[in-house]
């Protein structure tokens, strides 16, 4: 009771410090905030642009402790465990382990401060701030370094093989306008021929092995530089943002290809966001090291641009995008206008690029339920829109998020359908098509596709996740005589042009894949997680069934 006052009194402390460090889409915190949204307690959670900054997350969290009135004990206290981690944005205080003489903390060097340092590393207490290796803290500025260890146990029927890494996460703020972050791993991997499934960290990374092929080594990187004011600020990134309303399979940007290089501006008034970013992509024949380097060089980019508008009385948000890639040349110039119509720029440019428009709205405006709707258009003729033409390249995505309580439990529930006509996303070059070093950058099972998702996240605790989750896919699979416009790699030139006018919203032969995934997190220490998935993959194509049976458990230390 008494810390429940204590942040009730600081609480009411207007914010002294801001950070714009990005907040990693996987951390539960998003979770947590869907289902405060969903409540009505945040009016809006504006998750359009993902990862959100530590000073987005904060007002959140001070939005939701406004109102705490309407959670339950469970979710008080997945709030203030939430909380102590923002407590440099929440708080006129210094980290409790920091030196009040000298402004930062280093265990090593300081009387008693290893001692301290294991202490807070291998115990939990309630509310309880992450900690360390290194801080300094100022009334202007902070740097904050963790280092950690990443085990990873991983069985595909029957097959191991495991995987050890480390990394390190530096977070820095200068004069309450500049933050920098960078989130460096390295990782070892236990190589079985049996068992060649990419972890998210390997996506597009250059893999080394030892001379004798048993051992793999890849690496992974994260990185933000960015200067910001009170309703502006301007990047640059190395991450692999999600844009749109679906979190798990955006068709827009789904966050399914590796990390990339990209210049970020936004700019807030009141209800209305715009949101650009211009980066560059790797062409689909850099994952082919037998591919010339003139192929392999060839540039290719990506402009696009977001705009937000709120709508109170409604408690709706409506999103609208304007995509392009393009490549074969430097930097266009037309594409650097953050306000301008891309589109609209490409037809002037001769009609060489990709572009892509999309349409997507929320609504919650009923209680414990949101609503949401994404359309996405690549090429669409209103001549042959009720004929089957080939062209006709779309997507259409809609959910619903339902919140409620198992015995007290809070449990989130998912429900999403989505279709993409044949042909999406893919153009006439390597470098024009929507991909990126041979991943869709939209939605990860790609076009000629149909998808039903559900998924279930229970909050038994605030230390601990269960997540359950179901797809059913439905895919037109290509042939080696005939391509039916379901990989986005694929030369759209290259098609069967006596389907021109049959093209339906599944072609060729259907591969039916249905996946299970049941995930178990637990926080034991303070930053120190056990985790347990479980994944069964059921796959039928022409008539063999195939099974694989996945299972791993292991651990992060984080320092």
């Amino acid at each position: 009771m008494k810390r429940l006052f204590f942040w009730v009194l600081i609480l009411f402390i207007p914010s002294v410090f801001a950070s714009q460090i990005p907040v990693d889409i996987s951390d539960p915190v998003y979770v947590f905030l869907k289902r405060m949204e969903a409540k009505g307690i945040i009016e809006t959670f504006d998750d359009g642009v993902l990862p959100l900054s530590r000073d987005e997350i904060a007002i959140y969290l001070k939005e939701s402790f406004d109102n705490s009135q309407m959670l339950n004990e469970k979710e008080k206290e997945m709030l203030l465990e939430l909380m102590a981690d923002y407590r440099y944005e929440l708080k006129n205080a210094y980290h409790p382990d920091l030196n009040k003489e000298t402004n930062y903390f280093i265990p090593v060097y300081q009387h008693g401060g290893f001692s301290k340092f294991l202490k807070g590393s291998f115990s939990r207490k309630k509310y309880q701030e992450e900690g360390h290796l290194f801080i300094y803290e100022t009334d202007t500025s902070f740097i904050w370094f963790d280092f950690g260890l990443i085990s990873r146990n991983q069985w595909k029927n029957g097959n191991f093989r495991t995987i050890l890494g480390g990394y390190g996460i530096l977070r820095a703020g200068f004069f309450r306008y500049i933050d920098a972050y960078l989130n460096f791993g390295a990782f070892n991997k236990l190589i079985n021929k049996n068992y060649t499934d990419l972890e998210p960290e390997e996506k597009g990374a250059y893999e080394t092995t030892d001379p004798e092929g048993k051992i793999g080594h890849f690496d992974n990187l994260k990185s933000s530089l960015i200067i910001y004011g009170k309703n502006l600020k301007v990047g640059l990134f190395y991450h692999s943002p999600v844009w749109g309303v679906s979190k798990s399979n955006s068709i827009l940007l789904s966050g399914n290809v590796p990390e990339l290089p990209y210049i970020f501006f936004q700019f807030k008034y009141k209800k209305l966001k715009l949101s650009y970013m211009h980066g560059s992509l790797l062409n689909d024949s850099t994952v082919y090291r037998t591919a010339s380097i003139e192929t392999r060089s060839r540039s290719k980019y990506f402009v696009g641009h977001r705009i937000d508008i709120f709508i109170p009385v409604l408690k709706t948000n409506i999103g609208l995008n304007d995509f392009i890639v393009y490549g074969d040349r430097n930097i266009d110039l037309g594409y650097l206008n953050p306000v301008s119509f891309f589109r609209a720029v490409e037809h002037h440019l001769q009609d060489r690029d990709n572009a892509l428009l999309s349409f997507d709205i929320k609504i919650s405006a009923f209680k414990n339920e949101i609503f949401y709707f994404s359309f996405l258009l690549d090429e669409l003729s209103f001549y042959y829109m009720m004929r089957d033409w080939w062209a006709n390249k779309f997507a259409i995505q809609a959910g619903i998020f339902k919140i409620f309580y198992i015995y007290k439990i809070p449990v989130n529930l998912n429900l999403e359908y989505t279709a993409v006509h044949p042909w999406t996303y893919s153009h006439k070059t390597i470098t024009t098509n929507y991909t990126n070093a041979g991943y869709c950058l939209g939605f990860p099972y790609g076009p000629n596709s149909q998808v039903i998702f559900s998924m279930i996240e229970i909050l038994p605790g605030p230390r601990s996740q269960v997540y359950l989750d179901f797809t059913r896919v439905l895919h037109g699979e290509d042939t080696e005589e005939r391509y039916y416009g379901g990989d986005p790699r694929i030369n759209y030139e290259l098609r069967d042009k006596e389907l021109d006018y049959k093209t339906k919203w599944l072609m060729g032969s259907l591969k039916r894949t249905n996946i299970l995934n049941i995930s178990y997190n637990y926080e034991i220490f303070n930053q120190k997680i056990l985790y347990f998935k479980y994944s069964l993959v059921n796959s039928k194509f022409k008539g063999e069934i195939n099974i694989d049976h996945y299972f791993s458990f292991g651990f992060i230390l984080d320092f």
